[in-house]
């Protein structure tokens, strides 16, 4: 992996751990324990709290009960039902309900929760899962293992049989600490079943439930990588900078190219106008979002990714890609930018 891809890694990892506490706390107790994955999150719990494992009559996965209870040792149930990598996951978790400083009380734990749900136990649970996944999986371990590999399917693999955790949890780390420009995605029978993608990274995700296509994806350069487990397949993609942008009439600025394009696609002038609105929008987004290494080709680039995820769910931005004159509007912008 080139240098610059690392150096920015390593550098979005402190300004995460900045933004959350709870995740710099994870971070100077595995500094200060000299931790390395597999964690023996179990001993460590204990040396905490009172542990035990238990049948819940109801679809719970773990209860903190007495957390900064004074003269109380907080005591941890644990579901009894659950898989192995859950059930670390549980311990984890409840161990960052007692570190972390505003936790108190007795907290009924369900670990499957979003950042999006909204609630006072919602911010809690959230808390406590960035926690355990940065406790679990080290962000400089993580990282480590991802610049070890070419594959990167070969790094997830390697994290989540050596750190003893899901896939899940396994994946949603392993993309948080990737390099811009990849994706990941999980299918079964060849639909979408989970996807996500690396930070600064503007080609779109596959659809949950669609089809994968595996390298034919997507429409533009990328390395492809697939790799089966058990009924599940792996799929990663990296996508490549544009080698070489076409000639361009030089009689014709990008605006008049795009004008006369546009006129293909929409006869009434209003509709128009918005159109070209809202594709000066996610191109300028898309040049906005390279600020290392800028060029023609990699704002290019970027404007590919941005403008083919638009068409992803409108027929006009798919027309205006389809267009033959697509490619010398696209160039022609991205040298325009870069002359700013």
């Amino acid at each position: 992996m080139a240098g610059t891809e690392a150096r920015l890694i390593v550098e979005r990892s402190r300004i995460i751990s900045d933004m959350n506490p709870e995740i710099a706390l994870a971070q100077r107790l595995v500094q200060r324990r000299h931790l390395v994955p597999p964690i023996d999150i179990e001993n460590l719990l204990r040396e905490y709290a009172l542990v035990e494992y238990v049948n819940f009559p109801v679809a719970i996965d773990g209860l903190c009960l007495d957390v900064k209870a004074i003269g109380k040792k907080p005591q941890v149930l644990v579901s009894q039902r659950a898989p192995l990598t859950r059930k670390r996951f549980t311990l984890a978790h409840e161990l960052g309900h007692i570190l972390i400083p505003w936790h108190l009380g007795s907290i009924i734990d369900e670990i499957d929760v979003s950042d999006g749900q909204d609630g006072s136990y919602f911010t809690l649970e959230g808390e406590a899962n960035r926690f355990a996944s940065e406790l679990l999986l080290p962000r400089p371990w993580v990282i480590e293992q991802i610049l070890r590999f070419t594959n990167p399917l070969e790094a997830l693999f390697h994290i989540i049989g050596k750190a003893e955790v899901s896939w899940q949890a396994a994946s949603i780390k392993f993309i948080d600490c990737a390099p811009p420009n990849q994706i990941l995605a999980v299918s079964q029978d060849g639909h979408v079943m989970w996807s996500s993608r690396s930070t600064g990274t503007l080609a779109s995700i596959p659809t949950r439930g669609t089809v994968l296509k595996g390298p034919e994806h997507y429409p533009f350069p990328c390395e492809y990588w697939s790799k089966a487990r058990l009924t599940m397949a792996f799929h990663c993609w990296r996508f490549e900078q544009i080698a070489a942008l076409p000639s361009v009439d030089t009689t014709k600025t990008w605006r008049r190219i795009l004008d006369d394009i546009v006129k293909n696609i929409i006869p009434d002038d209003a509709d128009q106008r918005q159109f070209k609105a809202s594709i000066n929008g996610v191109t300028s987004n898309a040049n906005g979002s390279i600020r290392i290494g800028r060029s023609t080709e990699t704002i290019a680039t970027a404007m590919l990714h941005r403008l083919h995820a638009s068409a992803a769910g409108n027929l006009r931005f798919k027309a205006l890609l389809e267009h033959p004159d697509f490619d010398a509007y696209c160039a022609a912008r991205a040298r325009a930018f870069t002359e700013k």
